[in-house]
């Protein structure tokens, strides 16, 4: 019996050393993409629910010069020569509002995660 108790807990330590070691991952690659960076609107535009400008628009009266948070960048439909789009939101936490906007409309800087680094 006592060897069973023994054998159980080491077992929940080990459990719960994994458990540990993937939440930090996790978070981190949550908060890269949740926290995003300062972009600016080039020009009006409109944030749609989906890359590509036949998707609902769910960010409408963007305009030149405002500053918004933009997460990260897919590739997709071509705009203006570019298929890069960008998923942003008008505050730094997005609060469930994010729209994607292609590159032409924005100025940002590099350095941001792929938002489906798998291809989904």
């Amino acid at each position: 019996m006592r060897k069973i108790i023994i054998g159980a807990v080491g077992a929940a330590a080990a459990a719960s050393g994994l458990m540990a070691l993937a939440g930090p991952a996790s978070a981190a690659e949550t908060a890269a993409t949740e926290t995003g960076a300062p972009a600016y609107i080039i020009k009006p535009t409109t944030g749609y629910q989906w890359p590509t400008k036949n998707s609902p628009a769910v960010i409408t009266g963007l305009t030149q010069g405002q500053q918004v948070t933009a997460h990260c960048f897919v590739e997709s439909d071509v705009v203006e020569g570019n298929k890069y789009w960008f998923r942003i939101s008008e505050t730094a936490d997005p609060n469930g509002t994010t729209g994607f906007v292609p590159k032409d409309v924005i100025s940002v800087n590099g350095g941001l995660p792929n938002c489906w680094p798998n291809g989904n």
